[in-house]
């Protein structure tokens, strides 16, 4: 099976992302993918997220958009942790619909499956990602 597709899915530009690194996610994608993503369907992944959010999924297109300065200062927990937390938003949104709760006892279930504590937020240190306005 293919690898998730690398898109830019924003026009803000995040921090970028070594290739390694870029490919380490697809692969942990994968990997939560293989043990437990049925017949979902691969999402597509951005890395130009800015600020103090470390990871959104956006259900409807089926896409995680990550931090990168966050993945970059965190590697190991963030592929583990963050990039597993927007994988179980999509398989949550793909077996149970829209109408559960975004980290109710279904995320939570799903999250716990992945070995993952089923943690709401990060505590990444986000001084260097804030989004500066001038």
């Amino acid at each position: 099976m293919p690898l998730p597709q690398i898109i830019r899915f924003s026009r803000t530009r995040g921090a970028p992302v070594e290739p390694l690194l870029q490919q380490r996610v697809l692969e942990r994608i994968m990997e939560c993918h293989t043990r437990h993503g049925g017949s979902m369907p691969l999402p597509t992944v951005s890395f130009d997220l800015r600020g103090q959010t470390a990871g959104q999924a956006f259900l409807g297109k089926h896409h995680i958009r990550l931090n990168g300065q966050l993945l970059n200062e965190n590697p190991d927990h963030f592929i583990r942790q963050t990039v597993g937390h927007e994988w179980a938003h999509l398989l949550c949104h793909h077996q149970h619909g829209p109408h559960v709760s975004a980290h109710g006892k279904e995320w939570k279930t799903i999250m716990m499956a992945l070995g993952l504590n089923p943690e709401r937020c990060h505590t990444y240190d986000t001084a260097r990602s804030k989004i500066r306005r001038v």
